[in-house]
């Protein structure tokens, strides 16, 4: 989750907005006020709840300006919910967008002081949350929250549990797979060890049957000399 400073760029012909450093951020334990809404839309059955953002952030945006967030998605489908409150104005809405990867508008919401979102990332790359304040001379306090992934008390749906049981199934396969493969080297290893031995033994019983070969023709040899000697 990451913002920073560089040249504004144009949304219309009257609104410049810019990306700005953040330096205030909410302790935990105070997002409490961004769960009281009269909002009784189905979007706040995704915050019902312990619902913990990841990354809570408290700014001024001032009039006429873009407040820019981006962050960076690698695994899809990810969940994505989040949410914002302005304060501190007598009129305090704002626009809100998301802009996906291919700049796509993935969710809008226009003209609210404050509002609960949540979406579906099906895309891997950087995401934009840009909060707009396309108001003139009026500026707004504004806390925005967002999260990556389940709630905190949400179990894991099927969504998430079907890759991983596909991977883990995988891993198994693999496995199995390297055990066959290494008792089949195990036997081969074996059969190569019984048959050196035999070949040794072979070599063994030949050289010793040569040996004795050798000492009976070097007997009948000394023989042989022996009874020449003694006829002359």
């Amino acid at each position: 989750f990451f913002f920073k400073q560089k040249t504004a760029y144009e949304i219309s012909a009257c609104l410049v907005g810019s990306e700005m450093c953040i330096r205030d951020r909410i302790p935990p334990g105070q997002n409490d006020l961004l769960l009281e809404t009269d909002n009784d839309s189905q979007e706040l059955d995704v915050f019902r709840g312990e619902w913990s953002p990841s990354e809570m952030l408290n700014f001024d945006l001032l009039s006429t300006k873009i407040q820019i967030f981006h962050e960076d998605i690698h695994t899809v489908p990810t969940k994505v919910t989040g949410m914002f409150i302005c304060l501190g104005s007598p009129s305090n809405e704002i626009d809100f967008k998301v802009v996906s990867p291919n700049q796509t508008i993935v969710l809008e919401k226009q003209g609210e002081d404050e509002a609960v979102f949540y979406f579906t990332a099906e895309e891997q790359g950087t995401y934009q949350f840009k909060l707009i304040n396309d108001r003139w001379n009026n500026d707004k306090r504004v806390t925005f929250a967002l999260h990556l992934g389940n709630a905190t008390n949400e179990v894991a749906n099927q969504q998430f549990i079907d890759p991983f049981d596909a991977k883990l199934q995988q891993v198994i396969n693999n496995l199995s797979s390297l055990e066959a493969e290494t008792k089949y080297s195990f036997r081969r290893f074996g059969r190569y060890l019984y048959q050196t031995r035999e070949n040794h033994q072979t070599a063994l019983l030949i050289m010793v049957i040569e040996t004795l070969l050798i000492a009976f023709v070097s007997l009948l040899q000394a023989n042989y000399i022996k009874s020449l000697v003694e006829n002359k």
